[in-house]
């Protein structure tokens, strides 16, 4: 791992830091050091660049394609992607040549290219075309605890993105965490054979997948005006960049609105949820208006074996968010929200969890009435 203070080294102890968070506890270890990737001069570039292209295409990525209602939410900015109370701490760059990285202005369509970046990138053995995903610290304070969790997953929401438009361009990605304030995104070779394994349902072309990531949202959220929806079901995309090492330790429970009975039934573990039990524990949503909570876990093992000490767990956490997009993604229709919920207490849902896992990051869907929305499309030209 190299050196550098914005550690994205991600522990046992940040696990622990998270747990005891949730329940509205602190532990003593220490704080995560995090003062930020910086690139240094930029200026701006006018003209559209490497369009059509996929490095354009993930680029726009980094696009606000809608901006919310303040009657709905305070939080308004709307990418791809979601991220904790709209900060969006990570940052697109594509490394164009040795001595610059090209970047996009998220409002609009111009294109920044930032020269002389900074040396945690140009002495760390990038090459050519490497995709930089920069992750800034957040500065609201509520966070400090569980920042770096918040950053990863956000990084990974972004990171099955860029492996969505890969699948289209048919290129395989190798994921890089050995950076500090970075995670590097790098092509391989092309690799026709595997491409029928994954795809975001029958989504195989890029239309469709831009589509779906201009429909993605995450409702209102102070309730209200929501409808039940019988929003599809999660389509399982197989993420053969991530290694099958990773899948084996995280595991996701589905709780479904049985609206007949007034509760969510998860089938695989034959445990319900009342309506009530789920208000109480969310004030902020309608639990009768919901499709689906998705629970996802992780392995006990990761936060108390020895085996895990000491190594970065920070793929964990990037792949919990990876999985959570998919969710979202396979939602992602006018009119059908989902929301990613970091507020999963352990105490709350170990009731209804497995023993060897645990409860660690959520999705939850449903429907939003016509005239729930109106939320400003802001697509940039």
């Amino acid at each position: 791992m190299k050196g550098f203070e914005n550690t994205m080294f991600y522990q046992q102890e940040n696990l622990l830091k998270d747990l005891a968070y949730s329940q509205g506890q602190s532990v003593s270890v220490s704080k995560v050091i995090s003062k930020g990737f910086e690139t240094n001069a930029f200026s701006i570039i006018r003209a559209p660049y490497l369009e059509g292209t996929f490095e354009n295409e993930v680029l726009n990525l980094d696009k606000v394609i809608r901006v919310g209602n303040l009657d709905n939410t305070p939080y308004l900015a709307h990418k791809s992607y979601p991220s904790p109370r709209s900060l969006y701490t990570s940052k697109i760059l594509i490394k164009k040549n040795e001595n610059s990285l090209i970047g996009i202005e998220p409002w609009s369509s111009f294109y920044m290219d930032f020269e002389h970046f900074s040396e945690q990138i140009e002495n760390h053995e990038t090459q050519q075309g490497d995709i930089i995903l920069a992750s800034y610290p957040i500065t609201d304070t509520h966070y400090n605890e569980i920042q770096l969790t918040l950053r990863l997953l956000e990084l990974g929401h972004l990171i099955f993105n860029v492996l969505c438009l890969a699948d289209i361009f048919k290129l395989d990605i190798k994921i890089i965490n050995d950076f500090e304030g970075a995670v590097i995104l790098r092509k391989t070779q092309i690799n026709i054979g595997t491409m029928a394994d994954y795809s975001v349902g029958t989504s195989t072309n890029l239309t469709n997948l831009k589509k779906r990531f201009m429909f993605r949202n995450s409702g209102r959220y102070f309730g209200g005006n929501s409808y039940y929806h019988k929003a599809g079901d999660q389509y399982p995309i197989k993420l053969h960049n991530v290694g099958a090492n990773i899948s084996k330790y995280i595991h996701t429970y589905k709780f479904s609105n049985s609206l007949a009975n007034h509760m969510f039934v998860c089938q695989t573990l034959d445990k319900k949820i009342t309506y009530d039990e789920l208000d109480r524990e969310y004030s902020f949503i309608s639990a009768r208006c919901m499709n689906c909570f998705y629970v996802l876990c992780l392995d006990k093992k990761l936060f108390f074996d020895s085996h895990f000490a000491g190594q970065n767990l920070s793929l964990f956490i990037e792949q919990l968010g990876m999985k959570a997009q998919n969710i979202i993604l396979n939602l992602s229709s006018p009119y059908v929200f989902a929301r990613p919920l970091k507020q999963i207490r352990y105490f709350f849902w170990k009731r209804y969890i497995d023993n060897e896992w645990v409860p660690f990051y959520g999705v939850y869907s449903g429907g939003m009435s016509c005239g729930s929305s109106r939320d400003k499309e802001t697509f940039a030209r």
